[in-house]
């Protein structure tokens, strides 16, 4: 997950790679993981696709996959660095 998130730190082509590869679906479900060293790589790199500036608006491929019950639930995470 850190490898995604570091590749959508990067220029918008980058991020545009990542969602085409239709990961995001799975970047989602990682973020259920039980593990935060599985979770905080997903959830930042759900973040960097969504704050993407690029021509093209990627949040909805991100909702899309499911995203909103599960940011809902990272809320009460008990890692701080989580929430």
């Amino acid at each position: 997950c850190w490898a995604l998130s570091h590749l959508c730190d990067g220029p918008s082509s980058h991020i545009k790679a990542v969602v085409e590869a239709d990961v995001c679906w799975r970047l989602v479900q990682l973020l259920m993981h039980r593990s935060w060293r599985v979770t905080k790589p997903a959830l930042r790199t759900i973040g960097n696709i969504v704050c993407a500036e690029d021509d093209t608006d990627y949040t909805q491929h991100i909702i899309e996959a499911g995203a909103v019950p599960c940011l809902r639930q990272l809320i009460a995470h008990s890692n701080r660095e989580i929430q």
